[in-house]
């Protein structure tokens, strides 16, 4: 998977503050959906960052399911506590 790096510290803030919080929602889900469809059951190292793009969407039963599949993924009980009493 592609790693995108912002060559400034403040670009990925100013971009999240000119995007709609309603769009955020929808484009972190449209990315979670399509790394479930790319990677499917070869999702591997990756389903903390599928779990991370439900989680911004608020479609917590996704990313709960996410950070419980991994067995070689490093996955936080305190995200999963945090998710579930959101």
């Amino acid at each position: 998977m592609a790693r995108y790096h912002f060559t400034h510290s403040l670009y990925p803030s100013v971009l999240t503050e000119r995007v709609s919080a309603a769009r955020r929602l929808r484009l972190h889900q449209r990315i979670g959906e399509w790394l479930e469809q790319t990677y499917g059951a070869h999702a591997g190292g990756i389903e903390t960052h599928m779990a991370h793009h439900f989680e911004e969407a608020r479609d917590y039963g996704r990313a709960i399911k996410h950070l419980r599949l991994p067995p070689t993924a490093t996955c936080g009980v305190g995200r999963i506590r945090r998710l579930l009493h959101a």
